[in-house]
């Protein structure tokens, strides 16, 4: 895959936005100009068999009958693996792999803090996993090869799932669609659509998926966030009551009142601003982090900018900011931490939030006020935050 790729110009990412994204799913035929694949599928299983990485081995034995094995693998069962009916499948490949990151910025149209990770799948002929439906918005990159998809109805409210091979496959898939996707398509599915993708060759797939937490773990997410702050003297009262007619009665008065004092210790519209920021940024693989072993000081960070040092993302770095109205400052979030930024610094907060790697032309020390090192020395070791990597780019 080329460094610097390219979507089909005739892509129009409003009329999508207004159109089909989380409506309906749209086939994308060459959506992906000038492809190449990044990685073969040796160097993929290659990534299956390592203890940090995230992966399964989907098996189909029968019309309805698969198996669902998780890794790390050994080399010799993927050796031995038949020629056909067989997935297998390599979750946040981006973070291992810069040329599938790059994926990503081919849907900048969307905030990057949306964007969860790229899983990149290899399929012998007759392989899949099966009719499933999934609770948030992919578009699913054909690679080298030729894959077979079928498209259904919105299930996610309806249809019944059958977990007992360890995957949540549909009872019943009655497909409304069906497309066949050669190297560079991208077949768009909003949340809760069956699908049910098959190898016709030996394929790849590049599945970029979007964060859709949900109404259940925002809410303890949220309530868990509130909880250390508080207040103990904060009860249930029932002052000017009049005297009980049946011991066991709970007075709608009494409720409502239960209610309202527990809705009133959520309705913080200001802390939610901030657990939301952070939430949506928390690291998906917290232990990648890599810390730097010696703190930067102020002076070390600006010596070796003016050296002509690049400041970078680090892999797997999340960002993302808020802007309040009326406000001198700005919310950033970056792997689910917060920092109060003055909005001197949008322009540095706009690119440290960018799907790409920062390049030193961006961060030269004389664009950097005190404020914005300060904040890149934060990023980078000083809260053991990794969230920036500083990249020596000048002869020893």
């Amino acid at each position: 895959m080329s460094a610097v790729l390219r979507r089909n110009p005739a892509f129009d990412p409003k009329q999508f936005l207004q159109q089909q994204w989380q409506k309906t799913p749209l086939f994308l035929p060459g959506f992906l100009q000038d492809y190449l694949d990044p990685l073969s599928a040796d160097e993929l299983a290659g990534l299956a068999c390592e203890e940090s990485v995230e992966s399964r081995l989907v098996r189909r034995h029968g019309v309805r009958d698969w198996s669902l094995e998780h890794g790390p693998f050994t080399e010799q069962l993927l050796q031995d693996l038949p020629a056909e009916n067989w997935t297998l499948l390599v979750q946040a490949v981006d973070l291992w792999e810069d040329q599938v990151g790059i994926l990503k910025e081919l849907f900048n149209f969307l905030p990057s803090w949306r964007v969860d990770d790229v899983m990149v799948s290899f399929a012998t002929p007759g392989g899949g996993v099966g009719p499933h439906f999934d609770y948030y918005d992919v578009f699913l990159v054909q690679g080298d090869g030729q894959r077979t998809w079928q498209v259904g109805a919105c299930s996610a409210s309806g249809l019944r799932v059958d977990e007992t091979s360890g995957l949540a496959l549909l009872d019943e898939f009655k497909a409304e669609a069906e497309y066949q996707l050669n190297p560079g398509d991208v077949l768009y599915l909003p949340p809760g659509f069956a699908h049910w993708g098959e190898a016709i060759t030996p394929s790849f797939c590049y599945s970029v998926g979007f964060r859709a937490p949900s109404v259940g773990e925002m809410l303890a997410g949220f309530t868990d966030y509130l909880l250390p702050e508080a207040n103990p003297a904060q009860r249930f009262t029932d002052t000017g009551r009049e005297p009980a007619e049946s011991c066991g009665e709970i007075k709608p008065e009494n409720l409502e009142n239960a209610y309202r004092s527990t809705l009133a210790s959520l309705a913080d519209e200001q802390r939610f601003r901030i657990w939301f920021g952070c939430h949506v940024t928390e690291p998906k693989y917290p232990e990648l982090i890599e810390i730097s072993a010696v703190p930067l000081t102020p002076k070390d960070l600006q010596l070796r900018l003016n050296k002509g040092d690049e400041v970078q993302r680090a892999r797997t770095a999340r960002f993302a900011y808020l802007k309040a109205p009326g406000s001198a400052s700005v919310a950033l979030f970056a792997d689910g931490k917060d920092f109060s930024v003055s909005q001197a610094n949008i322009q540095l907060i706009n690119q440290l939030s960018e799907t790409s790697h920062l390049k030193k032309r961006i961060l030269r020390s004389k664009e950097l006020d005190k404020e914005g090192l300060d904040l890149l020395l934060k990023l980078l070791n000083l809260l053991n935050q990794g969230s920036l990597t500083l990249v020596t780019n000048y002869p020893a």
